[in-house]
């Protein structure tokens, strides 16, 4: 329940939230519904190829030239998010491998160099590929991996929740900065804590 209040509370910031959120709460109606979840491996496979989609779509769109007009009618994927994605893979194309170095993104754009509020990338991803490089994105990979790994780690009900849950965060990740909110990082702490807890009906 405290997940839940917390989940909800930082939701109604953000559009992306809400979406997000609506998506895990069809996710919870549903397994409980039914009473069971897919298995393990059908899981995992389903969050893996859906952060990677996230991801690349991120890329390509901050690759192009122009932004779409429909994003530029949304608060949480203005035109700024372009600039910001299109300046992030400029610095990582400096250096593919191992990056420019934590904390060089805001300096080397103009964007988030000047404007409050914008000092990040908003996008996990392409601030790492950025600043740590290609090896920082293997290891923000293995980061999201493991702990898919731990979500699922139970019953196929409470995998599936915790497992969707992860997941829908991830992807969030994709396009935003959580990183640096201390009750993000908390939250999932807690859900994975949640997810691996015994219960004799899983034995």
């Amino acid at each position: 329940m405290g997940v839940g209040v917390i989940g909800i509370l930082l939701a109604f910031g953000s559009q992306a939230s809400l979406l997000l959120l609506a998506a895990l709460l069809v996710t919870i109606s549903v397994v409980y519904r039914v009473r069971t979840g897919p298995s393990r491996a059908i899981t995992l496979a389903t969050g893996l190829v859906l952060v990677a989609f996230a991801a690349v779509t991120v890329a390509i769109l901050g690759s192009r030239e122009s932004w779409p007009a429909w994003l530029s009618q949304s608060d949480s994927l203005s035109s700024a998010r372009h600039t910001l994605w299109n300046d992030a893979l400029s610095l990582w194309k400096q250096n593919p491998l191992v990056g420019s170095g934590h904390g060089t993104f805001t300096p080397s754009s103009e964007l988030a160099s000047t404007t409050p509020g914008l000092e990040a990338t908003h996008s996990l991803v392409l601030q790492v590929l950025a600043e740590l490089g290609i090896i920082g994105l293997v290891l923000l990979a293995a980061v999201f991996a493991g702990g898919l790994l731990l979500a699922t780690q139970t019953g196929r009900d409470r995998g599936a929740i915790s497992g969707a849950a992860w997941t829908f965060l991830a992807i969030h990740s994709t396009i935003d900065h959580l990183e640096d909110f201390p009750v993000v990082a908390l939250t999932a702490g807690i859900l994975i804590g949640w997810s691996g807890r015994h219960d004799p009906l899983h034995q």
